[in-house]
């Protein structure tokens, strides 16, 4: 078995190292099809990653637990 670190030969330590690496590449002919498919990404993903107001403490903040 071979153990290809490519990512962490690239890029420097980010002290999130236990955090999955995660690239997009949007494909499509036309500058509409890639934008169309980057809001539909973005729309899916909003719930996960939106956040909730503390407006409180005056942040916006994700609790993963």
């Amino acid at each position: 078995m071979h153990d290809f670190r490519l990512w962490s030969r690239i890029y420097p330590a980010t002290s999130r190292e236990g955090y999955v690496p995660v690239a997009f590449v949007f494909t499509g002919k036309t500058v509409a099809q890639r934008e169309s498919r980057m809001r539909r990404l973005e729309q899916a993903a909003h719930r996960y990653f939106a956040g909730a107001p503390y407006p409180w403490a005056g942040f916006t903040a994700v609790d993963y637990h």
